[in-house]
């Protein structure tokens, strides 16, 4: 359960005589909502390559009643929330081993063996001996790391009606 806690003394008063301040302090609050879930979320993501940070935009909606922060990378969902992840056009995930690049369609010359414990590898010689390149596997389960959810759970547990309030306030003593 939520529970948002407002002082109203004077904001009628407010919200009949200074429409046009509210509305404003409305859009400032909100744009300042969004600031920081973007900026928590942001501090939050998983950092491999940077790109889903970097992809974490705030964007203030029309009318200036709402903020949408997000992104449109496709992994963003389950890195959140976590979710099994399944190959869509193959038998199997390929997931490369130790720094290899490209995909197993770039390393001619390898073959398949299974590990000891059971999984399949495609691997090269080298030297004498092998050098695994990628491990596939049917699916692969990832356990989520919040940080968008986290991101607006924190807003929504008294961060917003805090940064409201303030704008709010603002408007009348300024109005006094």
């Amino acid at each position: 359960m939520i529970t948002i806690k407002a002082d109203v003394k004077g904001l009628q008063r407010v919200i009949s005589k200074y429409p046009k301040q509210l509305d404003n302090a409305t859009s400032i609050a909100l744009r300042r909502m969004g600031q920081e879930v973007r900026s928590d979320a942001v501090s939050w993501a998983p950092v491999k390559t940077g790109d889903l940070s970097r992809s974490i935009l705030m964007s203030p909606q029309f009318p200036k009643t709402r903020v949408t922060v997000g992104t449109n990378k496709p992994d963003a969902r389950i890195q959140d929330l976590g979710g099994t992840i399944r190959p869509k056009r193959a038998q199997y995930l390929t997931i490369p081993l130790g720094g290899t690049r490209g995909s197993i369609r770039s390393h001619t010359g390898g073959f398949f063996i299974k590990s000891k414990r059971g999984n399949l590898l495609y691997v090269k010689k080298a030297g004498k001996g092998i050098k695994p390149l990628f491990v596939l596997k049917k699916d692969v389960t990832l356990k989520g790391k919040p940080y968008l959810t986290r991101a607006f759970k924190k807003m929504t547990m008294g961060r917003a009606s805090k940064i409201l309030s303030e704008e709010v306030n603002f408007v009348i003593k300024s109005t006094r």
